[in-house]
């Protein structure tokens, strides 16, 4: 696993719009954190090309941005932890591969272990990857087209975004996905009220916010899940056998989404099966 960090700063109020937009053109860098861009090691081509093998095509990308601020919180899914994951990109699957999300931008990101380098994988050729155990389709919508039937139980529809989703529950008949996102923010002065620095400056405190939307997608429509409620109204012959399951199990549906969700619909799933005998 690759861990990785950051750079504090302080900013003038007045400076800080134009610098912080300076920030976003200009700093892309090699590496995520300036930790590891000292890291670096400039192997020669050939010996680079003879380590990385078949994986050489999935290394040649635009280096990430580069956070360089003290932050609360992650731009990640999950966490900061690179992890060897399963990719399917350009119609082939790759094994063992260090993998994250970034889900402020909403880019993947892969680990070169043999230059010690970042690199954005390009979106157009990301079918899906594992991360830690969990499993992300990458959800696409053709340009121009308004509604296609699901392929694969995947939606592609005005109803909900091109980008990554987690896979919370998948089969033949219907899903549910998860999209994670990080909301950047930023207190200055009295409204984070950290203190005046010695020089006059205001300290900046950055933070990033997690949000978490559920999609329910069935015979090519997908309808937003904001509560538990909205996941059962879609069994309403199945109510009170659900909620009987959920009591019965211990399941938590407000502060344990994922688990619980998923459980249902492998409940509802296991019913269906039943009745079909």
């Amino acid at each position: 696993m690759v861990n990785i960090s950051s750079l504090n700063i302080l900013i003038k109020p007045s400076l800080f719009p134009i610098l912080f937009l300076s920030l976003i053109i200009l700093t892309r860098a090699n590496a995520l954190p300036a930790q590891t861009a000292n890291e670096n090691i400039n192997p020669d081509y050939k010996t680079y090309k003879e380590n990385a093998k078949e994986h050489s095509l999935l290394y040649r990308g635009k280096a990430p941005f580069a956070y360089r601020f003290i932050y609360t919180g992650t731009y990640f899914a999950y966490s900061e932890e690179f992890e060897m994951g399963e990719l399917r990109y350009n119609d082939k699957v790759y094994h063992d591969v260090l993998l994250n999300i970034n889900s402020h931008l909403d880019e993947l990101y892969l680990f070169n272990p043999y230059n010690r380098k970042y690199v954005v994988l390009n979106k157009e050729y990301v079918d899906y990857f594992t991360l830690d155990g969990r499993k992300f389709v990458n959800i696409r919508k053709p340009a121009g087209v308004k509604e296609l039937p699901v392929t694969n139980n995947l939606p592609v529809t005005n109803d909900i975004s091109p980008g990554y989703y987690e896979v919370i529950f998948k089969n033949n008949s219907l899903g549910l996905y998860k999209k994670i996102k990080k909301i950047y923010s930023d207190k200055i002065g009295h409204s984070y009220n950290p203190g005046q620095a010695e020089d006059g400056r205001y300290a900046v405190e950055r933070i990033f916010e997690t949000s978490h939307t559920y999609f329910f997608v069935r015979q090519g429509i997908v309808k937003t899940i904001r509560r538990f409620s909205d996941l059962i109204r879609e069994f309403p012959e199945q109510k009170g056998e659900i909620r009987h399951f959920v009591r019965e199990r211990g399941l938590d549906v407000r502060n344990g989404k994922d688990l619980t969700y998923s459980e249902v619909l492998k409940f509802v799933e296991l019913n269906n099966k039943r009745t079909t005998k």
